[in-house]
């Protein structure tokens, strides 16, 4: 029951984040690796295995230079760093909850 109360609670965080999030604002969505899909066909095809009410859909804009790791298999996915900063670019709320968003990938600093 704990693993339950602990996914349900985890994914109730990126709703929180994104409900309050406005265009220009920083947000990190996920602290833990973030699988993403090259295509939307295949995230949507993902997003259709969820026990949500609500859906979050993000366009990620990667600037040259990101270090991310590509998978070609099952059409192509990307994972994204653990803890990724990204720019809301833009940001639509549809009547029934479901937020669709762009967001730019934020490099991380170097020393």
């Amino acid at each position: 029951m704990k693993k339950q109360t602990f996914r349900l609670k985890r994914l109730n965080a990126d709703f929180e984040i994104m409900d309050t999030a406005k265009v220009g604002d920083v947000v990190v969505p996920d602290t833990a690796y973030s699988y993403t899909a090259f295509s939307r066909q295949l995230a949507e095809g993902w997003g259709t295995h969820s026990d949500c009410a609500r859906s979050i859909m993000y366009e990620i804009h990667l600037p040259k230079g990101a270090k991310v790791s590509r998978n070609l298999e099952h059409g192509g996915e990307v994972v994204m760093p653990r803890g990724a900063q990204y720019k809301v670019v833009d940001k639509k709320v549809h009547d029934n909850g479901d937020i669709e968003a762009v967001l730019e990938y934020i490099l991380p600093k170097t020393n």
